[in-house]
């Protein structure tokens, strides 16, 4: 069964307002450096560093309020995945070369 949204039906379910789009914003920053697809991306628990990973093989650590890199750390294929610990000493990186690598963070 197909739902066509009339008007009065919109009006009916109370949805007037409901997906209205905000205006596009220019972002706060853009962070560059891979050379190839950024794959993840997660901030560090306490929001200061800002880590991506990607199809170049390298994990970036960047100072998230400025945008700066600060650590270029590498796996053998492309990596798929990046998390940190809670207490945010920790970072594990994913990729399709098999390992999941734990880098510990100095800060």
């Amino acid at each position: 069964m197909l739902l066509r949204l009339t008007p009065a039906l919109v009006l009916g379910l109370g949805l007037v307002g409901a997906c209205r789009a905000a205006p596009p914003d220019d972002p706060v920053l853009t962070f560059t450096g891979h050379t190839g697809s950024v794959n993840c991306v997660t901030f560090s628990p306490d929001g200061k560093l800002l880590v991506s990973g990607g199809g170049d093989k390298a994990v970036r650590v960047c100072d998230a309020a400025i945008g700066k890199e600060q650590e270029v750390l590498e796996h053998a294929d492309t990596v798929y995945a990046v998390a940190f610990s809670p207490d945010g000493k920790r970072l594990a990186s994913a990729s399709w070369d098999k390992t999941v690598k734990v880098w510990r963070l100095e800060k």
